[in-house]
């Protein structure tokens, strides 16, 4: 289904300044890239993923030695804000996508979860985003607050991810196999009708 891949994925964002965000939108893009089949909300996801992984790279570099803080002050700026977009914009699609499948399947619980998930990421990084663009203006008390809210935000969305996985899984499992039950209740069926009719 892909919610597995994508919760391992969203769990290396915790790693991200270690470089983890290439684990992380390899994992998310392919396991969201999966789920599409369940949602079209979900291929956006995927996409908006692959945008996490050149920062996480250019903080790789920089780690290495391979660029000096000079080169990178400019890049790096850019391509944060490049992180912090993608992450807003792939966090947004996958939550769409579980509060469309919950309206569909009736999932009152499951749908109004994730609209709290949604407003709270959201708002979360829409200011990250912003403090991003205006880092020389951030005092560094709200810098570290925002530190430890970055980590709740990914926990939460990952703990989100983890129960999609167990509910939309085991709904779209028992759904297939009462499609295979009837299946095999219709090819009975027909079989008996043959024999009588023989």
């Amino acid at each position: 289904m892909g919610f597995g891949l994508a919760t391992l994925g969203y769990g290396f964002m915790l790693t991200y300044n270690a470089g983890g965000g290439i684990f992380a939108g390899i994992l998310l893009a392919y396991g969201f890239f999966l789920a599409s089949r369940l949602n079209k909300h979900f291929m956006k996801a995927s996409v908006s993923a692959l945008f996490l992984i050149p920062h996480s790279v250019l903080l790789l570099l920089f780690t290495f030695r391979v660029l000096n803080e000079k080169d990178i002050l400019l890049l790096s700026s850019i391509s944060r804000t490049v992180f912090y977009c993608a992450w807003l914009i792939t966090s947004y699609y996958y939550l769409m996508a579980v509060r469309d499948i919950a309206i569909e399947n009736s999932a009152i619980k499951l749908k109004n979860k994730a609209i709290n998930r949604l407003s709270f990421t959201t708002i979360f990084l829409f200011v990250a985003v912003l403090m991003s663009i205006f880092n020389d203006f951030v005092p560094s008390a709200m810098l570290s607050i925002w530190i430890i809210m970055q980590y709740i935000v990914v926990i939460v969305n990952t703990l989100f991810l983890h129960s999609c996985f167990i509910l939309i899984t085991t709904e779209a499992l028992d759904k297939k196999e009462r499609q295979y039950f009837a299946d095999e209740e219709k090819k009975q069926r027909e079989k008996r009708k043959k024999r009588d009719g023989d």
